[in-house]
């Protein structure tokens, strides 16, 4: 579960003023002990990259499910050059079965 920065800082606080430790601190505010480990270290959340498909045109591969609605996965992984599992993850991005 993500938690606010603002809730992360809070609950950081207390546990320094009230001298809890880990496990107290994690009983008091029903959240898991790991958690507040890690916030000592890292506050804010990871960004985290969202990366769009570098081998597979997207728009290209819908123009070919289009074209070809009844080829095989390896027929259509030929066409692009890439493996067979290249294409059911496009298939998977697109919402095709």
């Amino acid at each position: 579960m993500l938690y606010s920065v603002s809730f992360r800082s809070r609950v950081l606080a207390v546990e320094v003023r009230e001298g809890l430790i880990n496990q107290e601190t994690a009983d008091h505010f029903g959240i898991g002990i790991a958690s507040v480990a890690r916030w000592r270290f890292r506050i804010k959340p990871k960004a985290y990259l969202q990366r769009k498909p570098y081998k597979i045109d997207m728009a290209a591969l819908a123009d070919d499910v289009r074209q070809f609605p009844d080829a095989y996965k390896n027929q259509c992984a030929q066409r692009f050059g890439v493996m067979v599992q290249a294409i059911c993850h496009g298939f998977k991005r697109l919402g095709v079965a």
